[in-house]
């Protein structure tokens, strides 16, 4: 059985403690958010995630399928943009690819 909200306070928790790679517990709160359709609270955790370390790139991606479930086809294509350039510099070809198919299909 999956506790979403339990995992939710735990990484509540964990911010609140200052967890010494803060943009992690809101990324990983942000995708928990997403999971059961609470976009507008996951587009805020990855912002925070990303505010805290611009260059982790799954923050992006995440606030991009999360802008994407809100209709916001413009924040989700710039999310998804940044992400695939962290992903090429990153040499991580796999997540690269993925992001470019998103893409695509925004596009």
């Amino acid at each position: 059985m999956q506790d979403f909200e339990g995992a939710i306070a735990d990484f509540t928790q964990s911010i609140q403690l200052g967890h010494l790679e803060l943009h992690l517990p809101y990324s990983s709160r942000g995708f928990i958010q997403q999971s059961l359709g609470r976009y507008q609270a996951a587009i805020e955790d990855f912002t925070a995630a990303i505010e805290l370390n611009p260059e982790f790139a799954n923050a992006y991606v995440g606030r991009g399928l999360a802008q994407t479930e809100l209709g916001n086809s413009s924040g989700a294509i710039a999310d998804y943009q940044v992400a695939a350039k962290l992903y090429q510099q990153q040499g991580d070809t796999t997540r690269y690819q993925n992001v470019l198919d998103k893409l695509n299909a925004l596009e």
